[in-house]
């Protein structure tokens, strides 16, 4: 899994890969996979229901690519926002881990320096 610091080069990325379908399905793309099985099946419900409803194929047609815009973008959307805060969590509680390392290894140093105790 890449750092979370690592930001992402499309430009890299572009030159990396032989096409699109295999960078949308081997997770080289974060959520991308999600997102578009999403709009996918939303598009395709969505314009079915318009079908029935209208019995026009190419306005039902149109329903299901926008919706299928729609819903993978804003699906896109909501993914990448939930790994930012889900990275933002995972450093958050190292650092505290760290923190609290750190407060018992000093503690632990400041006893063995101390004078002994009287008992």
């Amino acid at each position: 899994m890449p750092s979370a610091d690592k930001k992402y080069d499309p430009h890299a990325f572009v030159e990396s890969t032989s096409s699109f379908g295999d960078a949308l399905f081997s997770g080289k793309i974060p959520c991308a996979r999600g997102a578009f099985l999403n709009g996918i099946g939303a598009g395709v419900a969505l314009g079915t229901v318009w079908l029935v409803q209208s019995r026009m194929v190419q306005r039902s047609v149109g329903v299901a690519v926008k919706t299928f815009a729609l819903v993978g973008i804003g699906s896109m959307a909501y993914c990448q926002r939930q790994r930012e805060l889900e990275i933002a969590a995972v450093k958050q509680t190292v650092e505290a881990l760290n923190r609290a390392e750190q407060m018992k290894l000093n503690g632990i140093q400041g006893e063995s320096t101390n004078a002994p105790r009287a008992s």
